[in-house]
């Protein structure tokens, strides 16, 4: 706590409102910002620079086609989101994954009445024999159907947990930060997050700027390779309070992992530098 504490009061430091030479980055709604992990690591990343910044915050939560047109409008600098071939069309990525490829690490939550179904499953021909639920039009929705998933969809992401309690399907594949939150959310249905399985693709989370702001790209990777190369990166990942406790909670090392193909995955993805992405089976101390 001591340490993560100690990266906090660092960080402050690059956001400098009393500066009148600071530049204003325009961020997407952020509902609790001390705590929010992607706008620390952006802070993390700009510290290496010798130019202040101070941030401004969009009114209220957008989606992502909202958050790139205003990005086209300059209503917003940068926002961050999960990558695949059209967004990188559309905007120019900063390609180093701000959770290591952490969003791609899929933990099932699931009826409580359910669990002894799921103890059986071993492989993705086992777990085809169930049903999934996704969104229509999420990215996650064609990795599992390309792998030979069973999926069912909703339009509304509201509509699922009632789904799910409901029987139209029987699994609801979550990020393992989001699988805790949200069964915690939905206490009131008989719920629980599968403990054998973890599915596991590549999906990685990468800030996004205009293609007309090179520039702030360039800081923003700059300062993020400096802090992968003195560890910085690192303490920060693994000494982040929401890190920690989904790692902690969910025991990866335990599970049978299940891998599936991401088809949307970019060509230029950084797959060959395994220091920018979580391996599951190691052991951190950080």
């Amino acid at each position: 706590m001591k340490r993560w504490i100690a990266i906090l009061l660092a960080l402050t430091t690059v956001s400098v409102a009393s500066s009148a030479a600071a530049t204003t980055l325009k961020l997407p709604y952020l509902p609790n910002q001390e705590q929010n992990y992607e706008l620390g690591l952006l802070k993390l990343a700009l510290s290496y620079g010798d130019e202040p910044y101070q941030f401004s915050f969009a009114a209220e939560e957008q989606n992502d086609e909202t958050r790139i047109a205003e990005i086209a409008r300059g209503g917003l600098d940068l926002f961050w989101a999960a990558t695949n071939s059209d967004l990188e069309q559309r905007l120019l990525p900063v390609r180093i994954p701000l959770y290591k490829g952490l969003l791609g690490h899929r933990l099932l939550v699931i009826r409580q009445q359910d669990a002894a179904r799921f103890a059986n499953v071993r492989t993705l021909a086992d777990l085809a024999q169930l049903k999934a639920g996704q969104g229509r039009f999420w990215s996650d929705t064609r990795i599992l159907k390309t792998a030979g998933l069973n999926v069912v969809t909703a339009v509304k992401a509201a509509s699922l947990y009632p789904m799910l309690d409901g029987g139209r399907f029987d699994y609801y594949p979550r990020g393992a930060s989001e699988a805790w939150r949200e069964i915690d959310e939905q206490r009131a249905l008989p719920l629980m997050v599968e403990p054998h399985l973890l599915l596991i693709y590549k999906m990685p989370l990468y800030f996004f700027v205009s293609q007309q702001n090179p520039q702030l790209a360039q800081r923003i990777e700059q300062g993020l390779e400096r802090a992968i190369a003195d560890g910085s990166f690192d303490r920060y990942f693994y000494g982040h309070p929401e890190i920690k406790a989904l790692l902690a909670r969910s025991n990866m090392k335990q599970r049978t992992a299940l891998y599936l193909e991401n088809p949307d995955l970019p060509s230029a993805t950084p797959l060959q530098r395994p220091e920018l992405w979580f391996d599951y089976t190691r052991e951190e101390t950080e």
